[in-house]
């Protein structure tokens, strides 16, 4: 079980937390939604123990991270955003290396390293350089690297940032069946990226949980909230409103409908969400 206990984070030279009095507790597989500098890196990174915390404490199946960072650094797998990685090594070189840190015996390595290419599907480029790998391949590079520490935890941000289309499914499809197999906690701004991991989807803004749900029923949460409008509604509305695919009508959210109502998608929920929480936190 993962908690965090009215936990809070201000960075040097700021006013505003990052992290504001956020308690949290996660006993299986999360997606964490939210925009950009909602605070999800931040929380992310707190976890693991590279943010500093200002206020409040961190509990990993029952390990405190300020009172024992090393015990709980091994309970957790961490994949940041950015594909940082060795240029010049082939794929199998940076995985052995990994192996070596983390302390597997010489004669465990190789199957390891064969396991971990097999599940993230890139058996294939095993003997390529790294700088030759798509952006999608270098997402399950990194993944590959954290699935040979063998953790219960394996934390994922921003984890199709970057990609196409086809190297989102790709990377969804991992997500899924890692979440099977582990605690995947994900943090995205894509409402997509939810749907690999259905059974929780929190969804952050300004440091703050915003909504605790899942990914059906945040479809329902914009429902009787929607409704179709021509774009010259806009000059006398201040709603939040979305394209509507495949119309040359818009979607307009509000508390009255005004126009047809429309069925709402995870991403209406979670727009309407976002937007309450900045109409009362202006």
């Amino acid at each position: 079980m993962l908690v965090t206990d009215n936990l809070s984070v201000v960075y040097r030279g700021q006013t505003v937390g990052a992290l504001n009095r956020l308690s949290l507790t996660v006993d299986g597989s999360v997606c964490i939604l939210g925009p950009s500098g909602a605070g999800k890196t931040t929380l992310l990174r707190a976890l693991v123990g590279l943010v500093e915390l200002s206020h409040g404490r961190i509990q990993v199946d029952h390990v405190d991270i300020t009172q024992h960072p090393l015990q709980a650094r091994h309970l957790m797998a961490y994949v940041p955003q950015d594909n940082d990685l060795p240029r010049e090594s082939t794929l199998v070189e940076y995985l052995r290396e990994l192996a070596v840190l983390d302390g597997y015996p010489a004669h465990a390595i190789r199957r390891a390293v064969v396991e971990v290419l097999r599940q993230v599907h890139l058996s294939q480029v095993a003997e390529h350089r790294l700088r030759w790998l798509s952006g999608g391949m270098k997402r399950r590079a990194l993944l590959a690297g954290a699935l040979l520490r063998n953790s219960p935890w394996l934390l994922l941000d921003e984890p199709t940032i970057g990609l196409d289309p086809q190297e989102q499914a790709s990377v969804r499809s991992l997500m899924r069946r890692l979440s099977a197999q582990r605690h995947v906690v994900a943090a995205s701004q894509f409402v997509d990226d939810a749907g690999a991991v259905p059974e929780r989807v929190i969804i952050m803004n300004a440091g703050q949980i915003v909504a605790d749900t899942t990914w059906e029923q945040l479809s329902t949460v914009a429902q009787q909230h929607i409704y179709s409008a021509s774009p010259s509604a806009l000059p006398r509305s201040n709603n939040l409103w979305a394209p509507q695919a495949g119309s040359n009508e818009i979607k307009l959210f509000g508390s009255v409908l005004n126009g047809p109502p429309l069925d709402a998608s995870p991403e209406d929920g979670y727009l309407w969400l976002i937007h309450q929480h900045e109409d009362l936190n202006p």
